[in-house]
């Protein structure tokens, strides 16, 4: 078969339709391709298969081409239109709101991506609606606040995530640390899956990780707002101060930063103020309550011990009590669980525990003295003595530590038991001495070697029955033996027995109170005496005995009365009566240096002539 021959005109048509084609078709089927139309049904299949940046752009070109004025359609039309319109944008919401409440325990990132970016482009569209620009009469639905439906949903699932459900406590903890535990864990763990994971698909106009760092700050603060509204075990007071104080702020805002996007200052605090302080009045309350009993309980228990027919515990080679351990180490556990809770709680409890433990030392004094008087004829008397001598030490050790001026009364308190203590323990020494002392008041006994001799071997062999003391306290009962043998040696001298007006033989004289001045002397120190200030003054006196120069006496007795200011021109004259050849105006002139010689009266100035009559 041939081929049709086509004429011009035929040719000359195609031409024109194949430049039509070139020049016009393609660009109308761009804009077939760009611009397709936009149904309700494609937008639903969408919707349906989680295309949410697709459905939110469709569901806008839908809006503006129902809410056109130009809108070809009846007015039924047009409303049944409308109405589907919102129907989608209901499934759009809902399907958004789902996304971001399951963010938090079921994250999907594409889910999510598709979720915000459908959001913002809500946004972008609400932005071109602003307030003050009249909005087209045919559509009202703008803005339509996705943000703040937004807020909503992210409100809401952290109410869910943090509500108090009823679980069972396990390893007997009771509900609040139970809930406590529940409700500081999901903060932490759920704000760190915001700052790890969902903060990326953000833009920076939605705060997202404060924005959740508040609902969850808020949620927290309600819940134990209520929690503090019941009555609380003395146990669940302090949980909650613990958590407030201390759990709160260091182990879960410390997890965070504002570098991170969370701005932990608007975080801070958990209570108001003044359930803070009720809590931290209860807590003291408690506290008080509870060491005080185990105070006087410890102390019930310590004077049926001494009561007992039997000898102390010993610990080192040393009486030994454990009342000082027990009542010091309520008091510094006390402290140290309040101070873990604020330093200013601490501060409060130890002020509010220093007239306790002041009331308590009081009652051991009481007890003590109570124990002496009545039980004197206790096999162990003497044991039990210095095992309180001991304890007060203990007492006094710990006591210091705390730095605290308020427990100066518990200081005077322990020191009347340590004198009670030294009292009964010593004065058997003491009276066993009084029969060598009395043979320094005869004629010429002041000078007795052998005298002195026999008082140091009775003191030696005494102290070797004080052994059971601790160091410190074994070193106090020598200081207190040093200070009556100088004492009582200086009262003997001053007795006016012997008067001698021969300087040979005052020379004498005071070589041999210096002898017996050294016995003493030697025999303190090697046992650990304390008391150096007490050495001095018997070889002073000497010295004065031996001086024949008016001067020199006088510059002998203003050093004398400078290192023992509250030496007297009595005390003075009695030591002059036994140089027997002064006359009375050169008595009166050496006694009355003491009216200008520079002397202390501080009362810190350790006294004693004022002990010798």
């Amino acid at each position: 078969m041939q081929r049709k021959r086509r004429g011009l005109g035929t040719k000359l048509l195609q031409l024109f339709v194949c430049g039509v084609k070139r020049d016009l078709l393609p660009e109308a089927e761009a804009d077939v391709s760009i611009q397709p139309e936009v149904t309700a049904a494609h937008i639903g299949e969408h919707i349906e298969h989680s295309r949410l940046l697709s459905a939110s752009k469709d569901l806008i070109a839908l809006e503006h081409k129902v809410y056109s004025r130009t809108y070809g359609k009846s007015e039924a039309e047009a409303r049944r239109d409308e109405m589907e319109l919102e129907e989608l944008y209901q499934r759009l919401e809902k399907a958004v709101c789902r996304i971001v409440k399951e963010s938090i325990a079921n994250y999907n990132s594409d889910l999510l991506q598709q979720a915000v970016e459908a959001m913002t482009e809500q946004e972008k569209e609400d932005q071109k609606y602003p307030p003050e620009r009249v909005i087209p009469v045919a559509n009202k639905t703008r803005p339509r606040k996705w943000k703040t439906m937004w807020w909503d949903a992210v409100k809401h699932s952290v109410n869910e995530r943090i509500k108090i459900r009823e679980v069972s406590s396990t390893n007997n903890i009771s509900f609040t640390a139970t809930h406590l535990l529940h409700l500081g864990i999901t903060f932490r763990d759920d704000l760190t899956h915001v700052v790890s994971h969902l903060r990326q698909h953000y833009t920076e106009d939605y705060d997202v990780c404060n924005t959740y760092a508040g609902f969850y700050f808020d949620s927290f603060c309600k819940h134990l707002e209520i929690l503090t509204d019941f009555e609380l075990s003395d146990e669940d007071t302090s949980l909650i101060l613990s958590w407030v104080e201390s759990i709160y702020p260091n182990e879960i805002l410390n997890c965070f930063s504002v570098e991170e996007g969370v701005d932990v200052e608007k975080l801070r605090h958990l209570l108001p103020s003044h359930h803070i302080r009720k809590l931290e009045y209860n807590y003291i309350i408690n506290e008080e309550t509870t060491i005080q009993e185990w105070m006087q309980k410890s102390l019930h228990l310590e004077v049926k011990m001494w009561k007992e027919n039997k000898e102390p515990e010993t610990l080192n080679d040393c009486f030994h009590s454990e009342l000082p351990i027990d009542i010091l180490q309520m008091i510094y556990s006390a402290k140290d669980r309040a101070g873990t809770l604020s330093a200013d709680l601490s501060r409060l409890l130890m002020h509010t525990l220093s007239p306790k433990l002041a009331d308590f030392l009081k009652s051991y004094k009481e007890a003590f003295e109570e124990f002496i008087v009545q039980h004197i004829q206790h096999n162990y008397f003497k044991s039990i003595i210095m095992v309180n001598i001991n304890s007060c030490q203990a007492f006094r050790e710990g006591i210091e530590t705390l730095m605290n001026p308020i427990y100066n009364g518990c200081l005077s308190t322990l020191g009347d038991v340590e004198n009670a203590g030294y009292e009964v323990l010593l004065q058997d020494l003491f009276q066993n001495l009084k029969s060598y002392f009395k043979q320094f008041s005869q004629k010429n006994g002041l000078c007795s070697y052998q005298t002195m001799e026999g008082i140091i071997k009775t003191t030696r062999d005494y102290l070797s029955r004080l052994t059971m003391l601790k160091e410190t306290c074994y070193k106090d009962a020598v200081e207190r033996i040093h200070f009556h043998l100088v004492k009582e040696y200086i009262a003997r001298l001053m007795r006016k027995k012997v008067s001698k007006k021969i300087p040979d033989e005052l020379q004498s004289m005071a070589s041999q109170i210096l002898n017996n001045s050294k016995l003493i002397e030697d025999c303190c120190s090697s046992q650990g005496s304390r008391a150096d200030w007490l050495n001095p003054v018997i070889p002073s006196l000497a010295e004065i005995i031996k001086l024949q120069d008016t001067n020199a006496i006088q510059l002998e007795v203003a050093l004398l009365a400078r290192n023992f200011p509250d030496i007297t021109k009595k005390h003075i004259a009695s030591i002059l009566y036994i140089k027997g050849n002064l006359t009375n105006a050169e008595v009166r002139s050496i006694q009355d240096i003491l009216d200008h010689c520079e002397r202390s009266m501080d009362s810190s100035c350790p006294k004693l002539f004022s002990y010798i009559n």
